[in-house]
């Protein structure tokens, strides 16, 4: 069913509580919203072999947020319906009718940890619209013709602003994989005549040898690498090949995306380029 995002509470044992509370459910102190790969949904049985009417669910997620885990290292959380969330809001002094600013936060990304523990950097609602009239805008021209593919997944920011900001914004279309090896990819860009890619160099050197074996990706007029440094020969490989521009950039959690970046026509091999603008 891929990634969801549900209206979550961890079904955390009492003793293991982070705040002492005897029931999240019921004590009500911090909801936590919890995204995973949705892989089923049951009604638990009670003691007594009664039902006790609450749905839950089977999520894929590596967070520790999220309640015990199953035999298979997945984790179960209790799912909650619209209204019992925003009655679940209103207890804990949440208001769901509040305006929303351009200096309110937004989303929080996690960092991957690589420089010690993993952190939520938190991003506002104006830093959404930064890296699309910055990067996406600037660098990469979008338009409502453009059709967006790419492997990096919507909870990373550069599938985010990928795959969800930038064709948002600019009225585009995106094609969400729920498997984005690069054989699908391929498939998904000569079916719907994906004219963006954003994935890694490791993938663009897959989708080459698929192009020697007679794959057809003719409709891609950029392909953005990130996630790992760009190799010369990738780079000079794929223009060679498909005659287009292949982008490396470096972006970070921290800043939400692509912020150093070639452009078309100034695009240089083994190179990372210039500070996108904003």
């Amino acid at each position: 069913m891929g990634e969801q995002q549900v209206h979550a509470v961890p079904r955390h044992r009492p003793e293991r509580s982070a705040r002492g509370n005897r029931d999240p459910v019921h004590s009500a102190k911090i909801p936590h919203m919890v995204t995973g790969r949705l892989i089923s949904i049951f009604v638990k049985r009670a003691h007594g072999g009664r039902m006790d009417g609450q749905q839950h669910a089977v999520l894929e997620t590596d967070s520790g947020l999220v309640g015990n885990a199953d035999r298979g290292g997945r984790r179960q959380v209790t799912l909650l319906s619209q209204e019992r969330w925003e009655e679940l809001m209103t207890t804990v002094g949440i208001s769901l009718d509040e305006t929303t600013t351009r200096d309110d936060v937004a989303l929080l990304g996690f960092t991957s940890g690589t420089t010690g523990e993993p952190k939520a950097t938190m991003h506002f609602h104006r830093d959404l619209m930064i890296v699309a009239d910055g990067y996406a805008k600037e660098v990469l021209n979008v338009t409502e013709d453009d059709v967006f593919v790419g492997s990096p997944p919507l909870a990373f920011t550069f599938g985010l602003g990928g795959l969800a900001i930038f064709p948002l914004r600019f009225g585009a279309t995106a094609t969400l994989l729920e498997n984005a090896a690069p054989p699908e990819m391929v498939k998904i860009i000569e079916t719907y005549k994906a004219t963006i890619c954003f994935t890694s160099p490791t993938a663009y050197r897959a989708m080459m040898a698929a192009m020697d074996k007679g794959a057809d990706l003719s409709s891609l007029r950029l392909a953005v690498s990130a996630g790992e440094t760009l190799p010369a020969p990738v780079f000079e490989s794929w223009t060679r090949k498909t005659g287009k521009t292949i982008l490396d950039g470096i972006g970070s959690t921290e800043l939400l995306h692509i912020f150093i970046t070639n452009r078309v026509g100034d695009a240089v091999a083994g190179t990372t380029g210039l500070p996108v603008a904003g």
